[in-house]
């Protein structure tokens, strides 16, 4: 386990990423594309009732798209699929056809067998029985822009800017050498290392974020928070606990506000801050071995680590607040 690993673990961030497949079964899938596009290019997906699951590394572009055992015909009997590709960039898009009608055959007829082929295809009685799974991968320096109304989104290997969103599911991102800004209204967040800033927002679920080379944006309205690493946060929820390990010096200033929980922020030894903190709901402890001067009381903490530095500002209506070294 690597050092900051380790260090995340100290924390309680949970990271895990299940492995891709060796290699994309393109052939076998009963929709599939290849594209010649180099690294540097741009993937565009806009999805419906679709898992998004994209890992670089390869040579040019590969796109497999199924639905349990359906064939081709019965996923575009339900699913308008198009691809538009330059040299560039990648554009696939995912829409739903119409309404889908209760107990009919395709030829419009009611009886056993049109229930038969519903059942098949997935969706008697209404949609959402099985989603579309859309995998694809790309070369490693590839930028990627991801929306999907129903599913979820997972990132493996990808090196270049990431843009996910999601109304239906968790996402997930092994790492990047550049931004990442994710979204999702219905899931967890759990991001690797990212070389640049992160923003991650979710109404449903926790945050789990290993390292940010830049800042990080983190806000969840029913879970946790936890980062290990990162220049600057600014991180809120109202349904859980928020944990930061700062193992190097912030370079701005820092707020984690909860009302649904406690703030436990682990520190290097170096590391220099001007913090304030109150809570209502429990109480202020800081470890002894914490190089901090100022006024701390059973409700509220002022002062400054290391002769201070970026402000670090927590606030908590549900919890306790605690300091400590790592």
């Amino acid at each position: 386990m690597s050092r900051r690993l380790s260090r995340a673990a100290a924390c309680g961030v949970a990271l895990c990423f299940c492995a891709f497949a060796s290699e994309l079964a393109v052939a076998e899938a009963p929709i599939a594309r290849e594209f010649a596009i180099a690294s540097g290019g741009t993937l565009i997906i806009d999805a419906e009732a679709a898992r998004i699951d994209v890992r670089g590394g390869g040579e040019g572009v590969r796109v497999a798209i199924r639905r349990g055992e359906d064939a081709a015909a019965d996923i575009e009997e339900d699913f308008d699929i198009a691809f538009d590709a330059s040299d560039r960039q990648l554009h696939v898009g995912v829409r739903r056809r119409g309404s889908w009608r209760w107990n009919l055959g395709a030829d419009g007829r009611d009886g056993d067998d049109a229930g038969a082929s519903a059942k098949r295809r997935g969706w008697f009685g209404g949609w959402g029985r099985r989603r579309l799974v859309i995998e694809v991968e790309t070369p490693e320096a590839f930028n990627v822009d991801l929306t999907t109304s129903g599913g979820g989104i997972r990132l493996d290997n990808i090196d270049g800017e990431v843009d996910g969103r999601t109304s239906g599911g968790s996402i997930r991102l092994s790492g990047t050498s550049a931004d990442a800004r994710l979204t999702t209204s219905g899931g967890a967040i759990v991001v690797g290392e990212v070389g640049g800033h992160v923003s991650a927002k979710t109404s449903g679920g926790r945050i789990a974020i290993e390292h940010a080379g830049g800042g990080v944006r983190a806000k969840t309205s029913g879970g946790s928070i936890a980062i290990s690493s990162a220049k600057a946060v600014d991180a809120k929820t109202s349904g859980g606990s928020i944990q930061l390990a700062l193992t190097g010096q912030p370079e701005k200033d820092s707020q984690l506000t909860t009302s649904g929980g406690s703030i436990n922020v682990h520190l290097a030894s170096d590391v220099g801050l001007r913090v304030h903190g109150t809570t209502s709901g429990g109480r202020v402890r800081l470890a002894d071995d914490l190089a901090f001067a100022g006024d701390a009381s059973k409700k509220s903490v002022s002062g400054s680590l290391n002769e201070g530095g970026p402000e670090l500002r927590l606030r908590t209506s549900g919890g306790s607040i605690r300091l400590q070294a790592l």
